[in-house]
């Protein structure tokens, strides 16, 4: 349903309401005997809101206001820093390290981030939350063999935490070495197309499902940053945040498809990389491990976060 060829054409300016000679037809599901009202709440709730471009092509039948735009508003990254807790410490969760490695690729950085996470659904009593905690680490000065050891250490010091890099580029040697020391790593290969069948439908690889699933629980109060960082570190977040652009796929069906790189470079905008290791808690293979701080009330997940970072720096003056 993009804004341009024969098809476009044929429901505006050559269709009869303007001199033309095609009888333009709309068919909307809300309009369908078929129907159902939670059918309908459904699809809203999965496609970010009634006003989505999603919502209007899948569920209203209409065009796209625009074939390509950004994920998410600066405004809509704000309130996520405004949040505070979202997930309690009597709850059962669990903590994910999430690395998105770039070894000073394209001036890119590696980074490192600690997420509190519960659920595993999109919508209802099971819809994923995730609170960002920590980034010890995002710089672009580290060789392969460091940043291995910091991970593995990082990971080593939190409660039954979930270790997930990306294995693209460099990233395929980092995690060969985390390996070697014999600790669990789950190896992000995005670019591969999705599990589950609804999500192969809606988006065209790993990558777009969750850079979406993450973009749609942030507009509904479902990810709060609470990472204690800088005004120049929130300044970066909320940049990268509102420059995330995509587009729908015009084959194969409507499908999200994130920008690639390349393309994103061309145009002036770096590589997100906070976003990008961010987005992996939002994977369909992101499963976590419940805490044993979870369900205690003891010590907040914060806190054992921080108090592992503190430890981990402790040697540097």
């Amino acid at each position: 349903m993009r804004n341009a060829g024969r098809f476009y054409e044929s429901h505006h300016n050559l269709s009869r309401d303007n001199g033309g000679s095609w009888i333009s037809l709309r068919f909307s599901s809300e309009r369908s005997p078929f129907v159902t009202m939670q059918w309908l709440k459904d699809r809203d709730d999965e496609t970010g809101g009634r006003e989505s471009i999603e919502y209007r092509i899948r569920v209203l039948g209409l065009f796209a206001e625009d074939s390509g735009s950004n994920l998410l508003t600066r405004v809509e990254l704000e309130r996520a820093f405004e949040r505070g807790q979202i997930i309690r410490d009597d709850e059962p969760y669990g903590l994910l390290v999430l690395s998105d490695v770039g070894l000073g690729e394209y001036r890119d950085e590696s980074v490192a981030i600690i997420a509190k996470v519960i659920g595993y659904g999109d919508f209802g009593p099971d819809a994923r939350r995730v609170e960002y905690i920590e980034i010890p680490y995002c710089t672009n000065s580290k060789n392969e063999i460091i940043f291995a050891g910091d991970l593995a250490n990082l990971v080593g010091k939190l409660s039954n935490a979930t270790l997930m890099v990306d294995n693209g580029g460099v990233g395929a040697t980092v995690n060969k070495l985390i390996e070697a020391m014999g600790v669990p790593v789950v190896k992000v290969n995005w670019g591969k197309p999705c599990f589950k069948k609804e999500y192969q439908d809606r988006f065209y690889n790993q990558r777009a499902c969750a850079m979406v699933r993450m973009r749609d629980a942030i507009k509904s109060g479902r990810v709060s940053f609470r990472m204690n960082i800088d005004r120049k570190m929130k300044e970066k977040i909320l940049l990268q945040g509102a420059r995330l652009p995509y587009h729908f796929a015009e084959a194969g069906g409507l499908r999200y498809v994130m920008e690639k790189k390349e393309v994103m470079r061309k145009n002036g905008i770096k590589s997100p990389d906070i976003f990008d290791a961010k987005s992996f808690a939002w994977l369909e293979d992101a499963v976590y491990m419940v805490s044993d701080n979870a369900g205690s009330g003891v010590t907040s997940a914060v806190e054992s976060a921080k108090a592992a970072v503190e430890d981990m720096f402790s040697d540097v003056e």
